[in-house]
């Protein structure tokens, strides 16, 4: 509903409907579509976050370590497009607490990248490098399949993770 329809214009009643909930239920467990938004955005970023922490990524060298990043997020991102699109377009329109919360866990999956990185200039896989800059590009990167997903998405996905 919200990603269809925008923050902005999604009421609660609209919300609780589509969702087969009563209003007051809804009520219930939160507080307003500000909330409903943090729950949405600090799923999608658990989520992920989860599969860095499996340790699948900090098994083998470095630069396998990344491309399996790459992949992994990549599909994560064709699979919640919706989610990624409405968390990057609706962020601006959450409180101020609830934006801090949603920057504070984006920080945390840069500092994944990050570790990746480090250990690639530590094994002197990569050359010395900004880490944690280059863990935003990368991440803003990957981003892209889903935010410009209408200019590329012509492209095959096997092209997307190997550029």
């Amino acid at each position: 509903m919200i990603a269809k329809h925008g923050f902005g214009n999604a009421s609660m009643r609209e919300i609780a409907k589509t969702s087969g909930l009563s209003v007051p239920l809804m009520y219930k467990y939160i507080k307003d579509k500000d909330d409903i938004l943090h729950l949405i955005t600090t799923m999608c970023m658990q989520d992920i976050i989860d599969f860095f922490d499996t340790g699948e990524l900090f098994t083998g060298p470095a630069d396998q370590n990344l491309e399996k990043a790459v992949d992994r997020y990549i599909d994560y991102i064709g699979e919640n497009r919706r989610y990624i699109n409405l968390v990057y377009s609706e962020t601006r329109s959450m409180s101020a607490e609830n934006r801090a919360r949603v920057f504070d866990m984006e920080r945390e999956f840069m500092g994944r990248w990050k570790g990746i990185l480090d250990k690639g200039v530590e094994q002197k896989v990569f050359r010395p490098m900004n880490t944690e800059l280059m863990a935003n590009y990368l991440y803003f990167l990957c981003n892209v399949w889903s935010l410009r997903h209408w200019s590329i998405g012509k492209f095959p996905e096997s092209e997307i993770r190997t550029v």
